[in-house]
């Protein structure tokens, strides 16, 4: 990283944009991933919508498809993802090379605060892009689930000699949002109001794809 940089880290949850899901992001897990929580024994629950009851604990995604996988496209010098196999086999590729199959103690990093019970971790990158992807290679085993909790990256920030401030959330209805194809209720994005959202309200799409 250049000298002139400060290193800072960004976290991302699993249902992060950023995150590209194949073949399918929000699925049945044995077609694809399935959205999540930790402390959600069913999620959606068919009986109340997901928009009528409040998230519980951690998100995450979880599959039981051989072949499923998670990649993602950064710039900068750090990487690291959170998981938890559950017996599955998997690759993990950096750059298109592949990284060995082992992961470290989640005890003292971000990962343990999800739920996760492995990391990946790379650092000393070069100030570029990049792309990792982590590939389900066999089915775990029954009953269990292979789970991917998100994740972060390290990025080089030119603050002038000014400390990071990261105390500021911008809201969801905030003006300087630029939505495409724009908000329509009904359709395309839209907003909830929920007690327990950040300032009440959470604009979301119901787009569907494989990404």
């Amino acid at each position: 990283m250049q000298s002139s940089l400060v290193p800072y880290t960004v976290l991302l949850t699993a249902p992060s944009p950023l995150f590209g899901y194949f073949p399918y992001r929000d699925s049945d897990v044995s077609v694809g991933w399935n959205a999540s929580y930790t402390h959600s024994t069913t999620w959606p629950d068919r009986a109340q919508p997901t928009t009528s009851v409040s998230t519980l604990g951690a998100p995450y995604r979880r599959t039981r498809l051989k072949g499923a996988s998670v990649s993602l496209l950064f710039e900068g010098t750090g990487l690291f993802i959170c998981f938890t196999s559950s017996g599955a086999s998997y690759t993990i590729t950096l750059d298109s090379v592949s990284e060995a199959s082992t992961s470290a103690s989640v005890d003292g990093t971000p990962c343990e605060q999800s739920g996760a019970q492995a990391i990946f971790r790379a650092d000393n990158l070069s100030m570029s892009s990049h792309n990792a992807t982590i590939v389900v290679t066999s089915t775990p085993p029954d009953d269990a689930d292979f789970s991917f909790f998100g994740g972060g990256i390290t990025l080089g920030l030119n603050t002038e000699g000014y400390a990071v401030d990261n105390t500021s959330m911008i809201d969801d209805q905030d003006s300087s949002w630029a939505l495409e194809p724009g908000r329509n209720p009904g359709s395309t994005w839209d907003t909830h109001f929920r007690a327990w959202y950040f300032n009440h309200t959470v604009t979301f799409n119901c787009l569907y794809g494989a990404q």
